[in-house]
């Protein structure tokens, strides 16, 4: 299956991970950047060695490379644009889900010893206290 993928670099610095219900409805148990250690986070083009697939059929495929504010150093994240939320034709809101595969092995444990962060969507029905971005 081929599947969307990001075609130009997009920089984020402000934003924040968490438990985003969906689009219209808000977060949950969100931190902000700054508040978790991250300068900004890029996105741009997928890798072309990844494994995982799209949650859905219209996510983008993107890598996800965020910077930490104390030590400079950047994890690259495989991840995927699921959503926007748009104003007026502009867009306010980016989605991003980091997948549960990661082509660069230890970069998920590399992530959540950083940020304190698990990656990928929170089971459904699951109470457990992770946090999942």
């Amino acid at each position: 299956m081929r599947c969307k993928e990001l075609a130009s670099v997009i920089t984020v610095k402000d934003g924040y991970l968490g438990e985003q219900i969906n689009p219209a409805k808000g977060a949950q148990e969100i931190q902000f950047f700054a508040s978790v250690g991250i300068q900004g986070i890029t996105l741009s083009p997928p890798r072309s060695s990844r494994s995982d697939n799209p949650q859905q059929g219209n996510d983008i495929a993107c890598t996800a490379s965020i910077t930490l504010s104390d030590s400079g150093e950047t994890i690259e994240l495989d991840g995927w644009i699921s959503w926007q939320k748009k104003d007026n034709g502009k867009t306010d809101l980016i989605g991003v889900i980091l997948s549960d595969i990661q082509t660069e092995e230890g970069s998920g444990i590399a992530f959540k010893n950083s940020i304190d962060y698990d990656i990928g969507i929170k089971p459904s029905g699951k109470g457990d206290s992770k946090k999942y971005a």
